[in-house]
């Protein structure tokens, strides 16, 4: 597989995942945490999207022959040094 096929892949599950995460909103907060189904499913949504996210940075990296990230997140910092994300994007943090 050649790293555009892998960057398309990983973008489209990322897609897929959001898609599913969507009707999640749904429900409130008190509604998905009463209800342990909801609860395990939304969980394991959010762990593919993040993890295809993460995937997704480190195949943009590989493609563009960037240095290698020593943790996680430092893919999302060496994506923001060579300007394909924000300053933003790359310190949004989840409250």
């Amino acid at each position: 597989m050649t790293d555009h096929t892998v960057i398309e892949n990983k973008i489209s599950s990322l897609q897929k995942y959001l898609g599913i995460l969507k009707r999640y909103q749904q429900y409130s907060q008190q509604e998905i945490l009463n209800d342990i189904d909801k609860k395990g499913a939304l969980e394991r949504y959010l762990y593919l999207d993040i993890q295809a996210t993460i995937d997704l940075a480190d195949a943009i990296i590989s493609y563009k022959n960037l240095r290698k990230p020593s943790t996680m997140s430092g893919s999302f910092h060496i994506l923001r040094e060579a300007a394909i994300i924000s300053d933003e994007v790359t310190e949004h943090k989840v409250k």
